[in-house]
């Protein structure tokens, strides 16, 4: 296998692992091990969305969901532009993963990056364009400040070189997912490159919590039981929100503009406000089984991933 087809598809395979709860970096013996039978690493997913409504009585429903990528192979992490109207998500093509945006309205998609690496986790930033992972030929997961139109700009955090996800909890603190054993919470300021560690064994899902400078996450237990939590970027301080619905072991969540949590559980989607103390399920999707979710802006539209049909 050719060297710049093999660090591609390890990094398939190295944040594919990240996405598990009970997630660990692997060795780089284990990745070299592996490097030869993950062609198809990335597993084969779709982007849906699906309408976000209130019933006469004020109750939240999820709408039938609505196929957006529509394709054989890897469409995923999907975030909606600060805008609204688009979403920008990962997908893999050529046994590497690039940046594309999806434009609502128009049902058309646009690739944005056109690196020679693979990129991951696109997240508008507060003051600037974007935020990616950029997987490095070196193997490197760096965060990289990137243009609207694609271009890498340098990274955030030099000698961080094992972030797996991020989220902003303002424009000069960000929460970031770094790979270990077990993975780990960090939050780092931008312009001293300060950074401490908040909590452990954590899961994938990081969320900025709407209406304030804080970022939600799920702590995952050695059962593997979650529950979700909350980092203060004001005080630095976290707080437990409570437990998780269905299986007691969701991972991926999401915030609307009014504060309602949202969290997938098989092919179920359940809702907690935030005077309510359970959740409630708002959706089946049956057959399919949704995650990554991500809510617009206006808080009418819900964005998923499912397993490709």
């Amino acid at each position: 296998m050719p060297a710049r087809a093999r660090v591609l598809l390890l990094s398939v395979l190295v944040v594919a692992i990240a996405c598990t709860p009970s997630a660990e970096a692997p060795s780089s013996a284990s990745r070299d091990a592996a490097a030869d039978s993950i062609a198809s690493a990335a597993p084969g997913t779709d982007i849906y969305l699906a309408a976000l409504e209130r019933t006469e009585a004020g109750a939240l429903q999820v709408g039938a969901p609505t196929n957006v990528t529509r394709r054989s192979g890897y469409d995923n992490q999907p975030t909606f532009v600060r805008e609204g109207g688009a979403l920008l998500y990962t997908a893999v093509q050529e046994a590497q993963t690039d940046v594309y945006r999806y434009s609502i309205n128009g049902d058309s998609t646009t690739r944005i990056t056109t690196t020679s690496v693979s990129e991951y986790s696109p997240t508008p930033r507060p003051d600037g364009a974007m935020t990616l992972v950029r997987v490095e030929e070196d193997g490197r997961q760096r965060l990289w400040t990137y243009t609207g139109q694609g271009q890498p700009e340098a990274p955030l955090f030099s000698d961080l070189p094992r972030v797996g996800y991020h989220a902003w909890a303002n424009p000069e603190q960000v929460l970031l997912f770094v790979l270990g054993d077990p993975p780990s919470l960090q939050q780092a300021l931008v312009e001293t490159k300060a950074r401490d560690t908040v909590a452990t064994r954590i899961g994938r899902s990081l969320q900025p919590v709407p209406g304030r400078p804080a970022v939600s996450f799920v702590q995952v237990a050695g059962d593997s039981t979650t529950t979700l939590h909350l980092f203060d970027a004001r005080t630095g301080g976290v707080q437990r929100i409570g437990g998780t619905p269905g299986s007691g072991r969701s991972v991926d969540h999401a915030w609307t503009p009014d504060g309602t949590l949202l969290m997938a559980d098989s092919t179920f989607v359940y809702a907690r406000s935030p005077e309510a103390e359970e959740w409630s399920r708002v959706g089946d999707l049956a057959p399919l089984e949704p995650s990554r979710l991500a809510v617009s802006p206006d808080g009418g539209t819900l964005a998923l991933v499912a397993a490709d049909s």
